[in-house]
Protein backbone atom coordinates (compact mmCIF):
# COMPACT_ATOMS: atom_id res chain seq x y z
CA UNK A 1 0.00 0.00 0.00
CA UNK A 2 2.86 2.60 1.33
CA UNK A 3 4.55 2.24 -2.56
CA UNK A 4 1.63 3.68 -4.08
CA UNK A 5 1.67 6.71 -1.61
CA UNK A 6 5.54 7.72 -2.63
CA UNK A 7 4.70 6.90 -6.27
CA UNK A 8 2.06 9.64 -5.91
CA UNK A 9 3.85 12.27 -3.72
CA UNK A 10 6.99 11.78 -6.30
CA UNK A 11 4.90 13.26 -9.28
CA UNK A 12 3.11 15.85 -6.84
CA UNK A 13 6.97 16.70 -6.17
CA UNK A 14 8.14 16.58 -9.20
CA UNK A 15 4.99 18.95 -10.99
CA UNK A 16 5.69 21.14 -7.94
CA UNK A 17 9.34 21.39 -8.52
CA UNK A 18 8.26 21.47 -12.56
CA UNK A 19 6.29 25.06 -11.60
CA UNK A 20 8.44 26.62 -9.18
CA UNK A 21 11.13 26.65 -12.33
CA UNK A 22 8.83 28.12 -14.61
CA UNK A 23 8.19 30.78 -12.40
CA UNK A 24 11.61 31.62 -10.96
CA UNK A 25 12.36 31.78 -15.26
CA UNK A 26 9.36 34.05 -16.12
CA UNK A 27 10.69 36.29 -12.89
CA UNK A 28 14.20 36.04 -14.11
CA UNK A 29 13.38 37.21 -17.60
CA UNK A 30 11.40 40.02 -15.84
CA UNK A 31 8.00 38.76 -16.77
CA UNK A 32 6.05 39.11 -13.50
CA UNK A 33 3.44 40.66 -15.50
CA UNK A 34 2.61 37.61 -17.64
CA UNK A 35 2.57 35.28 -14.19
CA UNK A 36 -1.09 33.75 -13.77
CA UNK A 37 -2.97 32.86 -11.14
CA UNK A 38 -3.00 28.94 -12.91
CA UNK A 39 1.00 29.03 -12.31
CA UNK A 40 0.52 29.52 -8.09
CA UNK A 41 -2.44 27.33 -8.13
CA UNK A 42 -0.73 23.88 -10.20
CA UNK A 43 2.09 24.91 -8.09
CA UNK A 44 0.04 24.65 -4.61
CA UNK A 45 -1.69 21.46 -6.13
CA UNK A 46 1.51 20.05 -6.04
CA UNK A 47 2.77 20.70 -2.83
CA UNK A 48 -0.32 19.43 -1.91
CA UNK A 49 0.14 16.21 -3.65
CA UNK A 50 3.27 15.46 -2.43
CA UNK A 51 2.84 16.07 1.11
CA UNK A 52 -0.77 13.86 0.63
CA UNK A 53 1.73 11.05 -0.83
CA UNK A 54 3.91 11.88 2.87
CA UNK A 55 0.82 11.38 4.75
CA UNK A 56 -0.37 8.75 3.28
CA UNK A 57 3.24 6.69 3.38
CA UNK A 58 3.21 7.86 7.37
CA UNK A 59 -0.39 6.89 7.77
CA UNK A 60 0.73 3.59 6.92
CA UNK A 61 2.84 3.30 10.32
CA UNK A 62 1.00 6.15 12.48
CA UNK A 63 -2.84 5.68 11.47
CA UNK A 64 -4.44 8.13 13.78
CA UNK A 65 -1.87 11.22 13.80
CA UNK A 66 -2.06 12.15 10.24
CA UNK A 67 -6.01 11.01 9.76
CA UNK A 68 -6.89 14.09 10.00
CA UNK A 69 -4.32 15.93 8.24
CA UNK A 70 -4.56 13.52 5.51
CA UNK A 71 -8.35 14.48 4.83
CA UNK A 72 -8.09 17.96 4.93
CA UNK A 73 -5.21 17.94 2.22
CA UNK A 74 -7.64 16.22 0.24
CA UNK A 75 -10.38 18.60 0.37
CA UNK A 76 -7.90 21.12 -0.48
CA UNK A 77 -6.65 19.36 -3.74
CA UNK A 78 -10.41 18.98 -4.60
CA UNK A 79 -10.84 22.58 -3.78
CA UNK A 80 -7.10 23.77 -5.59
CA UNK A 81 -8.74 21.66 -8.72
CA UNK A 82 -12.24 23.73 -8.73
CA UNK A 83 -10.52 27.25 -8.10
CA UNK A 84 -8.14 26.84 -11.32
CA UNK A 85 -11.22 25.37 -13.46
CA UNK A 86 -12.78 28.70 -12.58
CA UNK A 87 -9.65 31.26 -13.07
CA UNK A 88 -9.48 29.12 -16.29
CA UNK A 89 -13.15 29.44 -17.21
CA UNK A 90 -12.86 33.09 -16.66
CA UNK A 91 -9.72 33.80 -18.63
CA UNK A 92 -11.57 31.91 -21.81
CA UNK A 93 -14.46 34.18 -21.19
CA UNK A 94 -12.95 37.29 -21.58
CA UNK A 95 -11.25 35.72 -24.63
CA UNK A 96 -15.04 35.52 -26.23
CA UNK A 97 -17.51 37.79 -24.77
CA UNK A 98 -17.37 41.75 -24.38
CA UNK A 99 -19.45 41.66 -21.23
CA UNK A 100 -16.99 39.90 -19.13
CA UNK A 101 -17.40 42.55 -16.16
CA UNK A 102 -20.59 41.24 -14.77
CA UNK A 103 -19.82 37.70 -15.04
CA UNK A 104 -16.33 38.79 -13.26
CA UNK A 105 -17.79 40.84 -10.23
CA UNK A 106 -20.32 37.18 -10.13
CA UNK A 107 -16.80 35.33 -10.13
CA UNK A 108 -15.48 37.42 -7.38
CA UNK A 109 -18.16 36.43 -5.13
CA UNK A 110 -18.22 32.96 -5.94
CA UNK A 111 -14.51 32.68 -4.95
CA UNK A 112 -14.87 34.59 -1.89
CA UNK A 113 -17.85 32.14 -0.52
CA UNK A 114 -16.49 29.36 -1.91
CA UNK A 115 -13.16 30.24 0.35
CA UNK A 116 -15.34 30.83 3.16
CA UNK A 117 -17.35 27.98 2.88
CA UNK A 118 -14.38 25.36 2.06
CA UNK A 119 -11.91 26.99 4.48
CA UNK A 120 -15.03 26.63 7.40
CA UNK A 121 -15.65 22.58 6.95
CA UNK A 122 -11.71 22.19 6.69
CA UNK A 123 -11.11 23.87 9.98
CA UNK A 124 -13.91 22.27 11.46
CA UNK A 125 -12.39 18.83 10.58
CA UNK A 126 -10.16 19.26 13.36
CA UNK A 127 -12.67 20.19 16.29
CA UNK A 128 -14.54 16.70 15.00
CA UNK A 129 -14.48 14.54 18.08
CA UNK A 130 -15.05 11.62 15.77
CA UNK A 131 -13.44 8.15 15.46
CA UNK A 132 -13.29 5.79 12.31
CA UNK A 133 -15.90 3.58 14.11
CA UNK A 134 -17.99 6.72 14.55
CA UNK A 135 -20.67 6.62 11.90
CA UNK A 136 -22.23 9.96 12.55
CA UNK A 137 -18.66 11.64 11.94
CA UNK A 138 -18.15 9.52 8.88
CA UNK A 139 -21.59 10.31 7.11
CA UNK A 140 -20.10 14.44 8.39
CA UNK A 141 -16.58 14.02 6.51
CA UNK A 142 -18.75 11.57 3.22
CA UNK A 143 -20.99 14.94 2.55
CA UNK A 144 -17.92 17.12 2.99
CA UNK A 145 -16.26 15.48 0.13
CA UNK A 146 -19.42 15.21 -1.27
CA UNK A 147 -19.82 18.90 -1.30
CA UNK A 148 -16.41 19.58 -3.03
CA UNK A 149 -17.18 16.27 -5.63
CA UNK A 150 -20.27 17.51 -6.38
CA UNK A 151 -19.27 21.29 -6.96
CA UNK A 152 -15.98 19.78 -9.03
CA UNK A 153 -18.37 18.13 -11.33
CA UNK A 154 -19.99 20.94 -11.92
CA UNK A 155 -17.39 23.18 -12.64
CA UNK A 156 -16.10 20.45 -15.17
CA UNK A 157 -19.71 20.34 -16.95
CA UNK A 158 -19.39 24.25 -17.00
CA UNK A 159 -16.23 24.34 -18.50
CA UNK A 160 -17.07 21.86 -21.23
CA UNK A 161 -20.57 23.78 -22.09
CA UNK A 162 -18.40 26.81 -22.19
CA UNK A 163 -15.73 25.14 -24.38
CA UNK A 164 -18.24 24.49 -27.22
CA UNK A 165 -19.78 28.14 -27.08
CA UNK A 166 -16.11 29.15 -27.65
CA UNK A 167 -14.89 27.03 -30.40
CA UNK A 168 -13.21 28.85 -33.18
CA UNK A 169 -12.72 32.30 -31.28
CA UNK A 170 -9.44 30.36 -28.91
CA UNK A 171 -6.41 28.04 -30.75
CA UNK A 172 -6.18 25.09 -30.90
CA UNK A 173 -3.30 24.95 -28.86
CA UNK A 174 -5.49 26.64 -26.16
CA UNK A 175 -8.32 24.67 -26.51
CA UNK A 176 -5.97 21.42 -26.16
CA UNK A 177 -4.16 22.58 -23.07
CA UNK A 178 -7.50 23.39 -21.05
CA UNK A 179 -8.67 20.05 -21.41
CA UNK A 180 -5.68 18.81 -19.88
CA UNK A 181 -7.34 20.56 -16.98
CA UNK A 182 -10.61 17.57 -17.36
CA UNK A 183 -8.28 14.98 -17.28
CA UNK A 184 -6.58 16.59 -14.10
CA UNK A 185 -10.35 16.55 -12.23
CA UNK A 186 -10.33 13.36 -13.00
CA UNK A 187 -7.40 12.88 -10.85
CA UNK A 188 -8.78 15.10 -7.88
CA UNK A 189 -12.01 12.84 -8.17
CA UNK A 190 -9.39 10.04 -7.56
CA UNK A 191 -7.96 11.04 -5.08
CA UNK A 192 -11.15 12.18 -3.22
CA UNK A 193 -12.83 8.44 -3.33
CA UNK A 194 -9.47 7.05 -2.93
CA UNK A 195 -9.25 9.01 0.58
CA UNK A 196 -12.87 8.64 1.69
CA UNK A 197 -13.06 4.53 0.59
CA UNK A 198 -9.81 3.89 2.70
CA UNK A 199 -10.77 5.65 6.08
CA UNK A 200 -14.62 4.95 6.38
CA UNK A 201 -14.53 1.24 4.26
CA UNK A 202 -11.17 0.21 4.70
CA UNK A 203 -11.24 -0.29 1.30
CA UNK A 204 -7.18 -2.16 0.30
CA UNK A 205 -7.04 -0.49 -2.83
CA UNK A 206 -7.65 3.13 -2.11
CA UNK A 207 -4.20 3.72 -1.73
CA UNK A 208 -4.02 2.80 -5.79
CA UNK A 209 -6.83 4.98 -6.20
CA UNK A 210 -5.42 7.81 -4.33
CA UNK A 211 -1.52 7.51 -6.09
CA UNK A 212 -3.44 6.73 -9.62
CA UNK A 213 -5.21 10.14 -8.78
CA UNK A 214 -2.07 11.91 -8.15
CA UNK A 215 -0.21 10.44 -11.19
CA UNK A 216 -3.35 11.42 -13.63
CA UNK A 217 -3.06 15.14 -11.62
CA UNK A 218 0.63 15.52 -12.27
CA UNK A 219 0.26 14.37 -15.91
CA UNK A 220 -2.07 17.06 -16.51
CA UNK A 221 -0.31 19.67 -15.28
CA UNK A 222 2.79 18.84 -16.55
CA UNK A 223 0.80 18.78 -20.39
CA UNK A 224 -1.01 21.99 -18.96
CA UNK A 225 2.87 23.23 -19.26
CA UNK A 226 3.89 21.72 -21.93
CA UNK A 227 0.84 23.44 -24.15
CA UNK A 228 1.81 26.48 -22.36
CA UNK A 229 5.44 26.54 -23.68
CA UNK A 230 3.86 25.61 -27.36
CA UNK A 231 1.56 28.28 -26.84
CA UNK A 232 4.13 30.57 -26.26
CA UNK A 233 6.40 29.27 -28.47
CA UNK A 234 3.42 30.14 -31.76
CA UNK A 235 2.50 33.43 -30.04
CA UNK A 236 6.34 34.63 -30.79
CA UNK A 237 6.47 32.81 -34.26
CA UNK A 238 3.36 34.70 -35.04
CA UNK A 239 4.50 37.85 -33.28
CA UNK A 240 7.56 37.80 -35.32
CA UNK A 241 5.65 36.84 -38.21
CA UNK A 242 3.64 40.22 -38.10
CA UNK A 243 6.73 42.11 -36.82
CA UNK A 244 8.32 40.62 -39.99
CA UNK A 245 4.88 42.46 -41.61
CA UNK A 246 5.42 45.63 -40.11
CA UNK A 247 8.93 46.35 -40.77
CA UNK A 248 8.52 44.92 -44.44
CA UNK A 249 5.43 47.26 -44.93
CA UNK A 250 7.78 50.44 -42.84
CA UNK A 251 10.66 49.52 -45.22
CA UNK A 252 8.53 49.95 -48.19
CA UNK A 253 7.31 53.30 -47.19
CA UNK A 254 10.53 54.31 -46.13
CA UNK A 255 11.78 53.57 -49.47
CA UNK A 256 8.77 55.27 -51.25
CA UNK A 257 10.24 58.21 -49.21
CA UNK A 258 13.52 57.66 -50.04
CA UNK A 259 12.38 58.11 -53.61
CA UNK A 260 10.25 61.14 -53.44
CA UNK A 261 13.46 62.88 -51.56
CA UNK A 262 15.50 62.02 -53.82
CA UNK A 263 13.45 63.49 -56.66
CA UNK A 264 12.90 66.42 -54.59
CA UNK A 265 16.59 67.12 -54.29
CA UNK A 266 17.67 70.32 -56.39
CA UNK A 267 19.67 68.68 -59.21
CA UNK A 268 18.76 69.88 -62.07
CA UNK A 269 19.42 73.47 -60.72
CA UNK A 270 22.83 71.86 -59.33
CA UNK A 271 23.36 71.25 -62.86
CA UNK A 272 22.46 74.28 -63.96
CA UNK A 273 24.66 76.31 -61.74
CA UNK A 274 27.67 74.70 -61.75
CA UNK A 275 27.78 76.09 -65.37
CA UNK A 276 27.76 79.28 -63.72
CA UNK A 277 29.71 78.85 -60.54
CA UNK A 278 32.65 76.18 -59.20
CA UNK A 279 30.33 74.55 -56.32
CA UNK A 280 29.61 70.76 -55.28
CA UNK A 281 27.57 68.80 -52.96
CA UNK A 282 28.19 65.95 -50.69
CA UNK A 283 25.07 64.64 -49.34
CA UNK A 284 25.00 61.48 -47.23
CA UNK A 285 21.87 60.93 -44.58
CA UNK A 286 22.08 58.38 -41.89
CA UNK A 287 18.99 56.73 -43.15
CA UNK A 288 17.54 56.34 -46.04
CA UNK A 289 15.74 59.68 -46.01
CA UNK A 290 17.74 62.59 -43.76
CA UNK A 291 16.50 65.96 -42.54
CA UNK A 292 19.67 67.91 -43.44
CA UNK A 293 18.04 70.68 -46.45
CA UNK A 294 20.26 72.28 -49.18
CA UNK A 295 18.94 74.07 -51.94
CA UNK A 296 20.44 76.78 -54.47
CA UNK A 297 18.68 79.25 -56.61
CA UNK A 298 19.27 81.62 -60.38
CA UNK A 299 17.61 84.50 -58.16
CA UNK A 300 19.16 86.76 -61.32
CA UNK A 301 21.65 87.01 -63.56
CA UNK A 302 24.11 87.94 -61.35
CA UNK A 303 22.58 87.17 -57.63
CA UNK A 304 22.64 83.19 -56.85
CA UNK A 305 21.42 81.99 -53.46
CA UNK A 306 22.59 79.27 -51.60
CA UNK A 307 20.82 77.28 -48.41
CA UNK A 308 21.87 74.41 -46.04
CA UNK A 309 20.50 73.53 -43.08
CA UNK A 310 19.72 70.91 -40.39
CA UNK A 311 15.36 69.99 -39.71
CA UNK A 312 15.96 68.51 -35.67
CA UNK A 313 15.25 64.84 -35.20
CA UNK A 314 16.20 61.81 -37.91
CA UNK A 315 14.78 59.73 -40.26
CA UNK A 316 11.66 60.31 -41.59
CA UNK A 317 10.28 63.10 -39.38
CA UNK A 318 13.32 64.93 -39.72
CA UNK A 319 12.48 64.30 -44.17
CA UNK A 320 9.15 65.74 -43.13
CA UNK A 321 9.98 68.98 -41.65
CA UNK A 322 13.10 68.71 -44.90
CA UNK A 323 9.76 68.80 -47.37
CA UNK A 324 7.46 71.23 -45.50
CA UNK A 325 10.92 73.99 -45.29
CA UNK A 326 11.48 73.41 -49.06
CA UNK A 327 7.89 74.18 -50.24
CA UNK A 328 7.65 77.08 -47.94
CA UNK A 329 11.36 78.48 -49.59
CA UNK A 330 10.19 77.65 -52.67
CA UNK A 331 7.04 79.94 -52.07
CA UNK A 332 9.21 82.43 -51.01
CA UNK A 333 10.98 82.55 -54.09
CA UNK A 334 7.98 82.87 -56.39
CA UNK A 335 7.06 85.83 -54.07
CA UNK A 336 10.41 87.62 -54.81
CA UNK A 337 10.99 87.88 -50.72
CA UNK A 338 14.66 87.34 -51.32
CA UNK A 339 15.72 90.59 -52.34
CA UNK A 340 17.21 90.75 -48.74
CA UNK A 341 17.81 87.69 -46.68
CA UNK A 342 16.42 89.17 -43.27
CA UNK A 343 13.48 90.16 -44.76
CA UNK A 344 13.06 86.41 -46.45
CA UNK A 345 14.24 84.92 -43.19
CA UNK A 346 11.46 86.82 -40.99
CA UNK A 347 8.50 85.90 -43.02
CA UNK A 348 10.00 82.04 -43.36
CA UNK A 349 10.53 82.23 -39.48
CA UNK A 350 6.93 83.45 -38.92
CA UNK A 351 5.45 80.60 -41.31
CA UNK A 352 7.58 77.60 -40.26
CA UNK A 353 7.05 78.63 -36.04
CA UNK A 354 2.95 78.75 -37.35
CA UNK A 355 3.69 74.48 -38.58
CA UNK A 356 5.61 73.24 -36.40
CA UNK A 357 3.86 75.15 -33.07
CA UNK A 358 3.84 72.48 -30.05
CA UNK A 359 6.11 70.01 -31.95
CA UNK A 360 9.16 71.37 -30.17
CA UNK A 361 10.64 70.75 -33.64
CA UNK A 362 13.16 73.21 -35.18
CA UNK A 363 14.93 74.41 -37.94
CA UNK A 364 18.92 75.54 -38.26
CA UNK A 365 19.94 77.38 -41.59
CA UNK A 366 22.32 79.17 -43.16
CA UNK A 367 22.00 81.13 -46.33
CA UNK A 368 24.05 83.28 -48.55
CA UNK A 369 23.26 85.51 -51.76
CA UNK A 370 26.17 85.70 -53.94
CA UNK A 371 26.08 88.87 -55.95
CA UNK A 372 28.48 88.32 -58.85
CA UNK A 373 28.18 92.29 -60.02
CA UNK A 374 29.04 93.17 -56.73
CA UNK A 375 30.98 90.95 -55.64
CA UNK A 376 29.62 90.31 -52.77
CA UNK A 377 28.17 88.02 -49.84
CA UNK A 378 25.14 88.29 -48.12
CA UNK A 379 25.04 85.12 -45.13
CA UNK A 380 22.51 84.83 -42.84
CA UNK A 381 22.61 81.86 -39.75
CA UNK A 382 19.33 81.14 -37.88
CA UNK A 383 21.21 79.40 -35.01
CA UNK A 384 22.97 77.34 -37.75
CA UNK A 385 27.25 76.41 -36.51
CA UNK A 386 29.96 78.82 -38.34
CA UNK A 387 30.50 77.83 -41.75
CA UNK A 388 33.93 77.96 -42.93
CA UNK A 389 35.40 80.84 -45.21
CA UNK A 390 39.34 80.87 -47.07
CA UNK A 391 40.34 84.35 -47.96
CA UNK A 392 42.84 84.26 -50.61
CA UNK A 393 43.77 88.13 -49.45
CA UNK A 394 44.42 87.27 -45.87
CA UNK A 395 45.55 84.13 -46.60
CA UNK A 396 43.72 82.24 -43.92
CA UNK A 397 40.37 80.13 -43.11
CA UNK A 398 38.33 82.10 -40.66
CA UNK A 399 34.76 81.58 -39.26
CA UNK A 400 31.53 82.89 -41.13
CA UNK A 401 29.86 84.33 -37.23
CA UNK A 402 25.81 85.63 -37.76
CA UNK A 403 23.60 84.99 -34.43
CA UNK A 404 20.30 84.83 -35.30
CA UNK A 405 17.69 82.28 -33.34
CA UNK A 406 16.86 79.36 -34.97
CA UNK A 407 13.91 78.84 -37.18
CA UNK A 408 10.21 77.69 -36.03
CA UNK A 409 10.44 78.73 -32.51
CA UNK A 410 9.89 82.64 -31.83
CA UNK A 411 7.19 83.37 -34.46
CA UNK A 412 8.41 87.11 -34.20
CA UNK A 413 11.95 87.09 -34.38
CA UNK A 414 13.95 89.79 -35.90
CA UNK A 415 17.08 88.33 -38.45
CA UNK A 416 19.99 90.32 -39.36
CA UNK A 417 22.37 89.55 -42.25
CA UNK A 418 25.95 90.35 -42.57
CA UNK A 419 27.93 91.04 -46.31
CA UNK A 420 31.49 90.36 -47.25
CA UNK A 421 33.03 91.14 -50.33
CA UNK A 422 34.92 87.98 -51.91
CA UNK A 423 37.62 87.54 -54.46
CA UNK A 424 38.95 85.29 -57.37
CA UNK A 425 40.22 82.15 -55.62
CA UNK A 426 38.40 82.68 -52.26
CA UNK A 427 36.62 79.39 -51.19
CA UNK A 428 33.24 79.09 -48.56
CA UNK A 429 32.73 75.72 -46.86
CA UNK A 430 29.40 75.04 -45.77
CA UNK A 431 28.46 72.01 -43.73
CA UNK A 432 25.89 70.50 -41.38
CA UNK A 433 26.29 69.75 -37.68
CA UNK A 434 26.54 66.10 -38.12
CA UNK A 435 30.05 66.58 -39.47
CA UNK A 436 31.95 68.27 -37.03
CA UNK A 437 29.72 65.74 -34.74
CA UNK A 438 31.19 63.02 -36.10
CA UNK A 439 33.66 60.36 -33.47
CA UNK A 440 35.63 57.77 -34.06
CA UNK A 441 35.79 54.29 -32.49
CA UNK A 442 37.31 56.35 -29.06
CA UNK A 443 34.31 58.73 -29.06
CA UNK A 444 36.32 62.03 -29.98
CA UNK A 445 34.50 63.90 -31.80
CA UNK A 446 36.08 65.66 -35.00
CA UNK A 447 34.75 69.65 -33.73
CA UNK A 448 34.82 72.44 -35.40
CA UNK A 449 38.82 73.70 -34.73
CA UNK A 450 39.40 69.82 -36.24
CA UNK A 451 37.70 70.46 -39.17
CA UNK A 452 39.09 74.13 -39.67
CA UNK A 453 42.57 72.47 -39.52
CA UNK A 454 41.24 69.65 -42.08
CA UNK A 455 39.55 72.54 -44.47
CA UNK A 456 43.30 74.61 -44.33
CA UNK A 457 45.33 71.94 -45.45
CA UNK A 458 42.59 70.68 -48.49
CA UNK A 459 42.25 74.76 -50.01
CA UNK A 460 45.66 75.38 -50.70
CA UNK A 461 46.20 71.40 -52.23
CA UNK A 462 43.03 71.91 -54.80
CA UNK A 463 42.07 73.91 -57.32
CA UNK A 464 38.16 73.25 -57.49
CA UNK A 465 35.28 73.21 -55.46
CA UNK A 466 35.09 69.43 -56.68
CA UNK A 467 38.37 68.58 -55.01
CA UNK A 468 38.02 70.36 -51.50
CA UNK A 469 34.71 68.22 -50.91
CA UNK A 470 36.88 65.10 -52.14
CA UNK A 471 39.65 66.00 -49.79
CA UNK A 472 37.69 66.57 -47.06
CA UNK A 473 35.63 63.45 -46.97
CA UNK A 474 39.32 61.63 -47.23
CA UNK A 475 40.35 63.41 -43.92
CA UNK A 476 37.52 62.95 -41.87
CA UNK A 477 37.14 58.95 -43.41
CA UNK A 478 40.77 59.01 -41.73
CA UNK A 479 39.74 60.16 -38.54
CA UNK A 480 36.28 58.38 -38.39
CA UNK A 481 38.59 54.98 -38.40
CA UNK A 482 35.74 53.35 -39.86
CA UNK A 483 32.98 54.07 -37.33
CA UNK A 484 29.76 54.32 -37.80
CA UNK A 485 28.05 57.47 -37.70
CA UNK A 486 25.05 58.95 -36.19
CA UNK A 487 23.80 61.77 -38.20
CA UNK A 488 23.11 63.02 -41.76
CA UNK A 489 25.89 65.01 -43.32
CA UNK A 490 26.22 67.30 -45.78
CA UNK A 491 28.72 69.79 -47.42
CA UNK A 492 28.71 72.33 -49.66
CA UNK A 493 31.50 73.71 -51.30
CA UNK A 494 31.64 76.75 -53.16
CA UNK A 495 34.82 78.21 -55.08
CA UNK A 496 34.45 82.01 -56.68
Amino acid sequence: MSVWYVIGGSFGLFLMVQYIAFLLFLLRKGGSKEIKPDLLYIILAGGLISLLGFLGWMGQRVPFSVELAEMSLVLIIVSCFVLLLRYIFVWVKDLGFVETDGYREYTRWYVFWYFLLTGGIIVSLLFLPFRWWDRFGDWIVLGIGGYLFLTGVLEGVEFVSLMKREKGKISAINALRYRTLLFGGEGAILIWIGAFLGKIWWVEWSGFLMSLGCVFMSLAMSFYLIFEYIEVFVREAESRRRLAEVNKKVMDEIRTAQSLQISLLPIDRQRALQKIIDMEISYMPMQSVGGDYYDMFLLSDDVLLFLLGDASGHGVYAAMIWAMLKVEVEELIEEKRFSHLSEAFTVLNRRITRILENTYSYITLFAIMVDRKAQQIHYLSAGHIDQLYYSVKEDAVKHLKNKNPIVGTFKNAKFQEDVIRYHAGDVLLMFSDGVIEGANPMGEQVGLDRLTEFFDVVVREVNSASDVIGGMLMHLEDFYEGAVQDDDRTFMAIRF
